[in-house]
């Protein structure tokens, strides 16, 4: 490229700071020449400034070159072409170059000069590019653009030197402090980039070691071996290791079956790959007067193979074997057995082993012998030794030699000899060299073997492990004292020990071991059967223990028989078993069992045994019993007591009743019934209903009891259930308690009571004035202990208009005077008010036989339909059995109880005349009804009459009455017929309407009785007087004024029901009774 002009004054100022400072950091390319910074020309769009930071001496940093890469200036002080983008090269050397003059602001240098670079110098400027220059960080970009300067100043002038000095007071410190450790670790990195040296193998065990290794190792194989990090003889470093590494492996000896000799040898080989950055960079020059500009270049990688190493394992092993016998005992008659595990002595190195081709393992077989002495009395684990006594008793022997595939482990020696009698045994065992093969101990390689030399090895005689026995037998016949025992009694067993099958094993002290006999008492409900175990569930009564230590007799303490059980038959069984031996005695002696159900072992147990037998049938307000009948045996020290429950059957409707038979009410008063629903199950509610219990009956003797009298409180099923009750003496044994219930509603426990039944046929008619009367028809039982009686009560049937009736028959008046009637509202349900208005209730009539029971008579009052009840009242002879009470009542309104008493009845007709003529009232009586018969009674009829307005309703009082036509004598009413008042002649002043009233009264013993007053003001009653028409002639009818006296008999009648009510008040001061009759 061509050389740029210098910038006159004008051109440098129209350029500014920017392109001054861009072009500081520049170096000139040769020695020829003057260059002034200042008077660069504009550059075309090529390198551009990177990161990097300003200064007086202007830009200090790197360039964004056009293929991506950030470049840098390799010679200070040459001016930059900015306008020319020169291509990169690798280059191993930077040529040397002369700049003629520079200018900045921290100062002004001529003949810049630098040498080429090459080698070490161009590596550690490659490494910095390489590293550091690839970089937005302004600071880091100065950094490097100051330590590639730095590493040019190598051999380069004075004049480069204080340019440099210049350039680095320029920046911050910082940026030169990193400058200089960017290239002391360019430089020292140089060192890492030479190959690694050889592997460094250990052996730490027969089959352990480990290798070690520098950084930059990429692959390891091993022989004989593995490595524990991959189970497998190669290992890999991918990228290589990056620091000191150590590898663990595991020896695998080589199988060779005639040599298992003491060494073997591990080979180790290995590959390794390092970097290493080349002594160039990517170099480019502008050509002519300019600067060039690099970069760095890659790191390359080398490899290259580890010599071999290796190492030969020592072996050396010393086998041993522990010993546990499989069991401790061996029944006599069994054979022995033991159970051998081999392994190594502490400190050993691990039994010997090698692999096969097919990378199985084989381990270096070893034979053991071993020797079981014995019988003994006394444990030799009390003693041990290393060796067995002189003379030591030989039971058995036995070898076994460990497996090839399995090596150490666990063997097994079974069915070794025979136990022949009761004794210790103890086993010994042995490794011994000589009993070795020779491929263990003397290879045929020469090779030393991998045993020690005349090896030995003896676990020793009386180890606890290695220790049998065949327990002592013990046998023993027994027999119970008593062969029957009541409840609440005592019985002794007497046991006898004998010994068989050799001696008795002896404890520590050189004394027989004590053994403890169990004595199991078995509770039955029907004699035992002989067998050699006890049923599943058998009730276990007691236990007894009993220690012996020697051939002998003994008895057993006493066998208390609990007053409570319900069981028929005890049988004692006596065992020896170890959980009851004390842990020294564990084992020592045989488990043996005589039979359950033994015959010389058994004994019955008695019992109070209870049957009942209740009576039958028994009455409501009676007493009624149980009677038990006690067989089998009474307990000892003990009191005897049967004590009677009755539960009344529950039944539908019925009511229920509380502990004492009273009737249980509920929270409205009313007595609580039971329901359908309750009473479905009548076993389930059999108890459901106690009614009474008893004081309790002592028994002191077999036979009958008969309970306390029970008295009755209903009728009904009623069930017995006896409870027998025992009571200790001593209370140690515990209080009072239940020993047998009866079970309820069976027949023989079952007392129907039943009460007595009422049927009543009332008379059907009676007549006021008269007497009626009630019969009742008794079925059923009367009571053995009360008296029974029927009180009748008579009820008038409320009719609506009626009077009301008090319980004397008299009418109820309310404060004014004024007789009280019955609405329609309140008689709306007939059946609701049947008692609503009760007016006679008799003397009771005590019941003595069954049969007829007439009522007394009662004396009628009124008119009307009357119903019966009677009430069957029932009262206990004995005060504390409770007061009367009403067994049963009947039902009001019931056809048959139901009496008519009827009165005459009375109906008038009033009259129409004109004046003149007569007039008088007619009146009909018992149309409906008869009269009354009894002697000293009569009936009378008067009559009055009252004026009325036309078109309005009659008024039967004083003012309007007229006294012309009343009738105060009356006629005599003898049997039914139609009877007329006393005639009166009318006048001018009888004109107008009237009405009569008649009122019917019945004469008793010369006292007069209101019986009936007609209605006033009633249609049938009217009369009327009218004028006599002026006509020729005389008149044309007779009679009276008809409207006249219509009103006339109107007020008769109101006139009549006054009388009515004056003679009911008069008849009560008098003590008379009324009836009123209809009209």
């Amino acid at each position: 490229m061509q050389p740029q002009l210098a910038l006159n004054r004008r051109q440098r100022r129209r350029l500014g700071k920017p392109v001054a400072v861009l072009l500081a950091g520049l170096v000139l390319a040769s020695s020829v020449g003057t260059f002034d910074v200042f008077q660069q020309p504009t550059a075309a769009h090529a390198i551009s400034e990177g990161a990097g930071v300003n200064t007086m001496g202007g830009f200090v940093g790197g360039f964004q070159h056009s293929n991506g890469q950030i470049v840098f200036c390799v010679e200070m002080g040459m001016p930059p072409q900015m306008g020319i983008n020169p291509a990169l090269g690798a280059t191993a050397t930077l040529p040397a170059y002369t700049a003629t003059e520079f200018h900045s602001g921290v100062g002004n240098w001529t003949n810049i000069q630098a040498p080429a670079l090459s080698g070490n110098g161009l590596k550690t400027m490659n490494k910095v590019m390489s590293k550091y220059g690839q970089t937005a960080n302004a600071n880091q970009a100065a950094a490097v653009q100051i330590a590639i300067w730095e590493i040019r100043a190598a051999g380069a002038n004075a004049s480069y030197q204080s340019m440099l000095s210049a350039m680095k007071g320029a920046v911050d410190p910082s940026i030169v402090s990193n400058a200089m450790a960017m290239i002391k670790e360019a430089q020292a990195s140089d060192a890492a980039e030479n190959a690694p040296g050889d592997p460094r193998i250990f052996g730490t065990g027969a089959y352990k070691g480990h290798v070690v290794v520098d950084p930059g190792t990429t692959e390891l194989t091993v022989t004989n071996g593995i490595f524990d990090a991959t189970g497998s003889n190669k290992i890999t470093f991918p990228g290589g290791t990056k620091t000191v590494q150590t590898v663990a492996w595991t020896g695998k000896a080589p199988y060779n079956d005639e040599d298992w000799g003491r060494y073997y040898r591990v080979t180790i080989n290995g590959k390794y790959q390092y970097q290493s950055s080349p002594a160039e960079v990517s170099f480019g020059h502008p050509g002519g007067y300019g600067q060039g500009i690099a970069s760095g270049t890659a790191s390359k990688p080398v490899t290259g193979n580890y010599k071999a190493v290796y190492v030969d394992p020592d072996t050396l092993w010393s086998p041993v074997l522990t010993t546990e016998t499989p069991s401790k005992f061996v029944k006599r008659g069994e054979s022995f057995s033991d159970t051998i595990t081999f392994g190594i002595a502490d400190g050993s190195n691990p039994w010997r082993q090698a692999i096969r081709a097919d990378g199985s393992t084989q381990f270096a077989p070893i034979k053991a012998e071993g020797t079981l002495y014995g019988p003994f009395l006394q444990d030799p684990a009390l003693n041990p030794s290393a060796t067995p006594p002189k003379g030591a008793p030989v039971a058995a022997t036995a070898s076994v030699a460990t497996d090839s595939k399995k090596g150490p482990g666990t063997y097994t020696v079974e069915k070794v000899g025979k136990s022949e009698e009761a004794g210790y045994y103890s086993w010994v065992w042995k490794i011994q060299g000589s009993d070795q093969l020779a491929s263990v101990v003397s290879p045929k390689s020469g090779l030393e073997g991998s045993l020690p030399k005349d090896y030995f090895f003896t676990d020793g005689f009386g180890q606890a492990s290695e220790g049998q026995l065949t327990p002592t037998e013990l046998r023993w016949s027994t027999k119970v004292a008593k062969k029957q025992v009541s409840i609440g009694g005592r019985v002794t067993d007497d046991v006898d020990v004998t010994l068989q099958n050799g001696g008795w094993l002896q404890n520590a002290e050189g004394n027989r071991t004590p053994f403890t006999l169990r004595g199991t008492v078995y509770l039955a409900d029907k004699k035992p059967v002989q067998q050699p175990v006890a049923p599943e569930g058998a009730q276990v009564l007691t236990t007894m223990k009993q220690t012996v230590d020697s051939v002998a007799k003994f008895t057993s303490k006493d066998i208390k028989v609990p007053l409570n059980t319900k069981a028929k038959y005890a049988t004692v069984q006596w065992c020896l078993v170890d959980e009851d031996q004390t842990d020294d005695a564990k084992g020592k002696a045989e488990e043996w069992c005589d039979d359950y159900g033994v015959p010389s072992e058994t004994f019955k147990i008695v019992g109070p045994e209870v049957e009942t037998q209740a009576i039958e049938k028994g009455s409501v307000a009676g007493t009624i019993h149980d009677v038990a009948t006690v067989t089998g045996g009474l307990p000892e020290n003990a009191k005897t007591e049967i004590e009677f429950e009755l539960f009344l059957k529950p039944e539908a409707g019925q009511p229920k009743y509380d502990k004492n038979w009273k009737p249980i009410l509920d929270e409205n008063g009313e007595t609580d019934l039971w329901t359908e629903d309750e009473v479905a199950d009548p076993a389930a509610v059999c108890e459901a209903q106690p009614v009474a219990k008893t004081d309790r009956v002592e028994v002191t003797k077999l036979g009958e009891v008969k309970s306390p009298d029970v008295f009755t409180h209903s009728a009904g099923t009623s069930y017995w259930v006896e409870s027998t009750i025992i009571t200790p003496k001593d209370p140690k044994d515990g209080g009072e308690f239940e020993y047998s219930r009866g079970r309820c509603g069976i027949p023989n426990e079952t007392t129907v009571i039943e009460g007595p039944e009422v049927e009543t046929q009332a008379i059907e008619k009676g007549e006021v004035a008269g007497t009626i009367h009630d019969v009742a028809e008794v079925t059923g039982t009367l009571p053995n202990a009360s008296k029974t009686e029927i009180e009748f009560e008579l009820f008038l049937k409320p009719e609506a208009g009626q009077p009301k009736y008090d319980e004397n028959w008299e009418a109820i008046v309310d404060e004014n005077g004024e007789v009280v009637l019955w609405t329609e509202d309140e008689v709306a349900d007939p059946a609701a008010v049947c008692e609503a208005q009760p007016v006679a209730k008799t003397d009771r009539v005590e019941v003595t036989e069954l049969g007829e029971v007439k009522s007394p008579d009662v004396f009628t009052h009124s008119a009307g339909t009357s119903y019966w009840v009677e009430s069957t009242i029932i009262t206990p002879n004995d005060p504390k059995n409770g007061e009367e009470f009403e067994y049963s009542r009947g039902r009001c309104g019931i056809p048959n109880e139901t009496t008519l008493i009827e009165e005459p009845k009375v109906r008038t007709e009033g009259k129409t005349v004109t004046v003149g003529d007569e007039i008088w009232d007619t009146a009909f009586t018992s149309e409906h009804g008869d009269l009354s018969e009894l002697k000293d009674v009569e009936y009378k009829i008067t009559f009055k009459a009252y004026t009325r307005e036309d078109g309005k309703d009659m008024v039967c009082s004083p003012e309007n009455e007229i006294k012309d036509f009343e009738d105060k004598t009356g006629v005599l009413v003898s049997e039914p017929g139609k009877y007329e008042s006393s005639k009166v002649k009318t006048t001018e002043k009888h004109i107008g309407l009237g009405g009569y009233q008649e009122t019917l009264i019945r004469v008793e013993k010369g006292t007069e009785i209101e019986v009936a007053v007609g209605k006033c003001g009633e249609p049938s009653e009217n009369l009327e007087v009218r004028k006599k028409p002026v006509v020729p002639g005389p008149l044309a009818s007779t009679g009276g004024n008809v409207a006249l006296l219509a009103g006339l008999g109107g007020g008769v009648l109101l006139l009549g029901a006054a009388a009515v009510l004056a003679a009911k008040r008069r008849g009560r001061a008098a003590g008379a009774e009324e009836v009123i009759a209809t009209n």
